[in-house]
């Protein structure tokens, strides 16, 4: 079996139109790992009721301006784990660099830094994050759940929320609504 590291990580993990689970239904995962003991990425297309600005109130964070901007629903993991998607040009000791032009933050610092303005120019607060065991996201991938896509930074900064799946598969040159059904059930 081909070690599929490379293919799926860092990259996109884009839901198949007939996987209907409501937790990844038309999704778009950034896949930051992808190991022999296990997957994580974070849904970058799904809303919560939640806006920034009521997550840096309950951290004591008071922003210089306010923050109208929605949570993203990160994944159905650990949704009390925050996960900041954002730009290159922040760093501090938490951050990981996912891509060129991508890196994830899980520290308070980065969110007081948004606050202030002196965060990264762009930025996504996810809550959550979506796991597969050791050789899970492999079977899902072979019976038609997923499809990899390259990372591509715009997806995730200068596309719009609603949008983000239909690039993604855009960026494969595939339409999702030619897709016949899969033949296994994902």
């Amino acid at each position: 079996m081909v070690h599929m590291k490379s293919k799926v990580s860092p990259g996109l993990l884009l839901a198949s139109p007939h996987l209907l689970d409501p937790n990844f239904y038309q999704t778009v995962v950034l896949m930051f790992e992808h190991q022999d003991d296990g997957a994580l990425g974070i849904v970058i297309n799904r809303q919560l009721e939640i806006r920034l600005q009521e997550v840096l109130a309950d951290l004591e964070i008071e922003p210089r301006a306010p923050l109208d901007q929605l949570v993203q629903f990160g994944g159905p993991v650990s949704n009390e784990i925050g996960w900041v998607v954002h730009s290159s040009d922040y760093e501090e000791p938490t951050t990981r660099q996912v891509a060129d032009g991508v890196s994830i933050s899980t520290s308070r610092e980065v969110l007081k830094a948004v606050g202030e303005g002196t965060g990264p120019r762009h930025h996504m607060l996810c809550l959550g994050y979506a796991g597969w065991g050791p050789k899970q996201l492999e079977y899902e991938i072979e019976q038609g759940a997923w499809l990899s896509a390259p990372l591509d930074p715009a997806i995730l900064f200068d596309v719009p929320l609603t949008e983000r799946w239909q690039r993604g598969y855009d960026s494969l040159g595939i339409n999702p609504r030619q897709f016949a059904p899969t033949v296994g059930n994902a």
